[in-house]
C-alpha cells in the first residue's frame, strides 16, 4: 500500500516548500536594506506606494516563475527515473506522467508562494523607506521568525529521517530464515500439452554444469507472498470464538530446502517418491508446529489446506517470505507433483556465478516453446521488498539536507546583515574598550537565539509527527532519544558555524575604519 508513504513524502515536500519560501522571504528582507535610500528618493520624487509595490511584486513573481519552471524541469526528470525504482509492482510507475493539471498546479503553487512571501518584505521596505529611510537599525522579529520556522521544519525532517534510517538498518539486518546469496529465481508457465515437462526440467537442471543445487517451486519467497488459505487439523477443532486458522502454502520439488538452505528440524524432506500417485505428504514450518503442536510431535499428524488431507513428514525452520519486517503466517510445504493444478512454476538455482544462461539452456532443452519471465536473484527480490523504505529514506534525507542548507544560508545572511548595519556601533564600542571576544559572543548569542527557539519548536513538531510514523518504524521507539539528540546537536553545530563567520568578522572590525565609514 503506497498511500501512507506517499502522504508522508507529500507532507515532507510541503515542509521543504515552506522552508524554501521562508528562506526567500528572509533573503528579500536582507536585500531590501541597501534599497531603502533608493525607495525613499523615488517616493520623494513622486512615485506612489502602489507603483513601488507593483515593481517589488513583479520581481517576486519573476523569481517564482523561474523557480517554478526549474522545478517542473526537475519534476519531469524525476518522473523519468520512476520506472527504475526497485519496489514491489514497480512497473506500475511507468504509467505516471506529468499532465497539464500537474503543470498548472506546480506553476500556480510557485507563483502564489512568491506573492505571499514577497509581499511582506515589499511592505516592510515601503514602510521603512517612507518613515525611516535614514535609520539603519530596525526590529528583526520577522526575519528571526522566518529563521525560526526554517530551523523548526528542518529539525522535524531530520528527526523523521533519522528514525526511518535506523528502522531501515534494523530491517535490512533481519535474517530471512534462509541463505539468499547466490540464488537465482525464474518463473515460467507450464505447457498444457506436456504433462512430463516438470519432471524432465528437474532432470535437465540437475545435469546442468555450474548449478550447485536446483529445485522447482511455486511461489518463491519475496515474490508477493505464499498461497494463502485456511486450513484444518485432523482431530482438532477450533475453540469457541477462535478465528479461522490461516496459513501460507509453498509447492516444492525435492532439493528445495537444500537449495535455499532452510534447516530441516525434524523428519524428512520432500522426496522423488512423493509423486502424484503417492500418499499426499507435507512439511510444516517451526512457527506452525510451535503454535498448533506445542510439546507434541507433529510428525504423522494430518493437515488439510489444499487438495484434502496430507500427512506431516517433517518440520523446517520458519522463514520470512513476504517482507523482512513481517513474520510470515504458518507455512505448509507440499510436493509439486501432488498439487499440479497451478499453471506457474519457478526455477530456484544456487550457483557462484550467473545461473541465468544455464537455466535458460535447461528450459530450452526441455521445451523450447516455454519462455522465462520475472528472472531475478533472491537478493534483488529482498531489495524490492525494502524499496519503499529505501526510497522514503532517500527522499526525506534529500529534503532534510536541502532544508538544512536553506536554514544555514538564511541565518548566515541575517547575521551578516546585522553586522553590516551595526558596523559603526561595533567600532564605537571597541574604541571605548570592548573586547573582540565580547563582540563575538554578543553576535553569536543574537544569531543563535532564533536557531535555538527553532530547535525547540522542531522537537515539539517531530514529537507530534510520531503518531504518523508508527507503521514505518521497526524496533525503534517513536520518541527515540538518540535520533532527537543527534538531529538537534547536528543542526546546532551547523548553525553555530554559519553564525561564527560574520560574528568573527564583527569582532575584527577596525574602530577607526568603522567610524570613518559612518
Amino acid at each position: 500500500d503506497l498511500r501512507r508513504p506517499l502522504w508522508l513524502v507529500w507532507a515532507a515536500a510541503w515542509v521543504l516548500l515552506l522552508t524554501g519560501c521562508a528562506n526567500v522571504g528572509g533573503l528579500l528582507l536582507s536585500r531590501s536594506a541597501p534599497r531603502r535610500r533608493e525607495m525613499a528618493i523615488r517616493i520623494s520624487l513622486g512615485a506612489t506606494r502602489g507603483q513601488i509595490l507593483r515593481q517589488l511584486l513583479v520581481e517576486s513573481l519573476l523569481l517564482g516563475l523561474l523557480g517554478g519552471a526549474a522545478g517542473l524541469l526537475m519534476a519531469g526528470f524525476a518522473v523519468s527515473l520512476l520506472p527504475g525504482l526497485r519496489i514491489p509492482r514497480g512497473q506500475l510507475l511507468a504509467l505516471v506522467t506529468l499532465d497539464w493539471r500537474l503543470l498548472f498546479y506546480g506553476l500556480a503553487l510557485a507563483l502564489l508562494s512568491s506573492v505571499f512571501f514577497g509581499l511582506t518584505p515589499a511592505l516592510q521596505l515601503l514602510r521603512e523607506s517612507q518613515f525611516a529611510a535614514m535609520v539603519r537599525s530596525r526590529r528583526r522579529w520577522f526575519q528571526d521568525g522566518l529563521v525560526t520556522a526554517e530551523v523548526a521544519g528542518t529539525l522535524a525532517l531530520l528527526v523523521v529521517t533519522s528514525l526511518l534510517l535506523r528502522s531501515l538498518w534494523r530491517v535490512q539486518h533481519l535474517p530471512p530464515g534462509f541463505e539468499p546469496r547466490h540464488i537465482t529465481t525464474a518463473f515460467l508457465l507450464k505447457p498444457k500439452n506436456d504433462p512430463g515437462f516438470l519432471t524432465r526440467l528437474e532432470e535437465a537442471l540437475r545435469a546442468s554444469p555450474g548449478l550447485e543445487a536446483t529445485a522447482l517451486a511455486y511461489p518463491v519467497p519475496f515474490s508477493g507472498g505464499g498461497l494463502t488459505s485456511s486450513f484444518r487439523i485432523r482431530n482438532r477443532e477450533r475453540r469457541p470464538g477462535e478465528p479461522e486458522w490461516h496459513g501460507e502454502a509453498y509447492i516444492i520439488s525435492p532439493g528445495y530446502f537444500r537449495t535455499l538452505r532452510i534447516p530441516l528440524l525434524r523428519g524428512r524432506e520432500i522426496l522423488d517418491s512423493d509423486g502424484a500417485n503417492a500418499p499426499r505428504v507435507c512439511l510444516i514450518d517451526a512457527k506452525l508446529a510451535e503454535r498448533f503442536f506445542p510439546n507434541q510431535d507433529p510428525l504423522g499428524r494430518e493437515i488439510a489446506m489444499y487438495g484434502g488431507w496430507a500427512r506431516i513428514v517433517g518440520v523446517v525452520g520458519a522463514i520470512r517470505g513476504t517482507t523482512l519486517e513481517e513474520g510470515s503466517r504458518p507455512v505448509v510445504y507440499y510436493s509439486l507433483p501432488q498439487l499440479p493444478f497451478f499453471p506457474q512454476a519457478a526455477v530456484v538455482a544456487r550457483t557462484r556465478g550467473s545461473a541465468v544462461p544455464a537455466i535458460r539452456a535447461a528450459v530450452r532443452r526441455t521445451n523450447p516453446l516455454v519462455p522465462l519471465y520475472d528472472v531475478k536473484s533472491m537478493e534483488e527480490r529482498i531489495g524490492e521488498s525494502l524499496g519503499i523504505r529505501r526510497v522514503m529514506v532517500w527522499l526525506l534525507a534529500s529534503f532534510g539536507a536541502i532544508s538544512l542548507l536553506l536554514a544555514t544560508v538564511g541565518l548566515h545572511s541575517v547575521v551578516a546583515q546585522l553586522v553590516g548595519e551595526r558596523t559603526a556601533e561595533v567600532g564605537l564600542r571597541m574604541a571605548l574598550g570592548a573586547q573582540p571576544r565580547q563582540i563575538l559572543a554578543q553576535f553569536m548569542r543574537q544569531g543563535l537565539r532564533s536557531g535555538v527557539i527553532g530547535i525547540l519548536i522542531g522537537l515539539a513538531a517531530a514529537a507530534y509527527a510520531q503518531k504518523w510514523l508508527t507503521g514505518f518504524l521497526y524496533q525503534v521507539k517513536p520518541y527515540d532519544l538518540v535520533s532527537f539528540a543527534a538531529a538537534s546537536v547536528g543542526i546546532l553545530a551547523l548553525l553555530s558555524l554559519a553564525v561564527w563567520r560574520p560574528a568573527r568578522r564583527a569582532s575584527r572590525i577596525d574602530p577607526q575604519a568603522a567610524l570613518r565609514y559612518e
